[in-house]
């Protein structure tokens, strides 16, 4: 089955506080069009804090087109902000498998289990259905990232039509899911420090965030 598939990468302006009221008004624009991309079939990983977003989007049996067609207003309103991705990229893959290359090109490949700190929440389809729902997780993550998390959400949706029986799950609350939500942590600079000092009293303060940044960055044109 062919597959099309987005990544997005940019960064905040600046670190002032304009600059990041903005970037984080992007990030919002995003998540208020996930349900969109979910309910058309497509999964996607993105990871941000303050310094970075980026996502990538896999489209199982959707053309360039109609991938664009999906995704227009979420680019619309990058625009608006005057946000310009330093990479934005659709291809179209032979296979689903071919296409989940870009699932790893996220986040550099994962969470690497012996340096980071992670846990993991459901965010249930409720948060978008509620009047509030939405900005109260937005300003959650936000306060996570003030305190140096970084967020890795991965979305699915699990409905007959698209994955087949959500029943089956399970935990029953993928049923009702739209991400599983991770916050993570980078600790092996403050482990290092703390077992140098022989003291476990920095763990707490020492947490440094892990670089998300790519050191080589394309640009391909999207919704030019």
């Amino acid at each position: 089955m062919p597959a099309t598939t987005i990544r997005v990468l940019y960064e905040p302006s600046s670190s002032d506080m304009s600059a990041l009221d903005t970037y984080w008004e992007s990030i919002g624009i995003y998540f208020s069009e996930s349900p969109k991309y979910l309910d058309a079939g497509a999964y996607y990983v993105n990871f941000f804090d303050n310094d970075l977003f980026q996502v990538g989007l896999l489209f199982p049996n959707k053309t360039p087109d109609e991938v664009n067609s999906l995704t227009q207003s979420w680019f619309d309103g990058l625009r608006t902000l005057n946000i310009t991705p330093t990479i934005s990229e659709i291809v179209q893959r032979p296979t689903v498998r071919d296409a989940s290359t870009v699932v790893y090109e996220v986040n550099d490949g994962g969470i690497l289990v012996g340096t980071d700190l992670f846990g993991a929440r459901i965010l249930p389809k409720r948060l978008w259905e509620e009047k509030e729902g939405l900005s109260t997780l937005l300003n959650t993550l936000r306060k996570i990232v003030n305190e140096n998390g970084q967020i890795l959400d991965v979305g699915i949706n699990p409905t007959n039509e698209i994955l087949g029986n959500p029943n089956n799950a399970v935990l029953p609350a993928f049923r009702s899911m739209h991400s599983m939500c991770m916050v993570v942590w980078y600790i092996l600079s403050s482990l290092v420090r703390c077992a140098k000092r022989r003291s476990l009293k920095c763990l707490g303060n020492g947490m440094t965030l892990r670089a998300g940044k790519n050191s080589s960055l394309g640009q391909s044109p999207l919704h030019a």
